[in-house]
């Protein structure tokens, strides 16, 4: 019989528990209700936020959009083929972001509210990677009022 060393033991168990990881990882999972004209309602994502993105089995993503009790509807990003009724859908981590130029904010914007009566803040914010902070503020008036 083959004698057994403890060293040689020690180091095959070392060198297999090296890629182990103690962090469980855990994901919300949700359903699909309904799906139609690229709109999807899920059921069981109840930690979803509006605006944030979804992942359906498939690889397709979508953005949250509407929030409700017992269901979120997402925007489909893409041909719902092979998404039904009883797909699964988990969260992506991630939020959809448009970029502002900031030729629209000084030059465009005002010009496009300018109809509007009072006066309208728009905040803006930069995206970095922790997520967004608010790095100033424009305030839009109408036709020189006060605000």
């Amino acid at each position: 019989m083959a004698e057994v060393k403890p060293a040689e033991v020690s180091a095959i168990l070392r060198q297999q528990l090296s890629g182990f990881k103690s962090e469980a990882e855990l994901e919300e999972v949700g359903t699909v209700l309904q799906v139609g004209d690229g709109i999807a309602r899920i059921y069981g994502l109840s930690k979803v936020q509006s605006g944030e993105l979804i992942e359906f089995e498939t690889g397709l993503q979508g953005i949250v959009l509407n929030l409700e009790e017992d269901n979120v509807g997402a925007v489909l990003l893409g041909a719902r083929t092979g998404i039904s009724e009883g797909s699964s859908v988990k969260l992506a981590r991630m939020y959809f972001w448009s970029g502002v130029s900031s030729r629209l904010c000084s030059e465009r914007l005002p010009g496009m509210v300018n109809g509007l009566s009072g006066s309208r803040s728009l905040a803006l914010a930069s995206r970095s990677s922790r997520g967004m902070r608010r790095i100033g503020s424009v305030t839009l008036m109408r036709n020189g009022s006060g605000g």
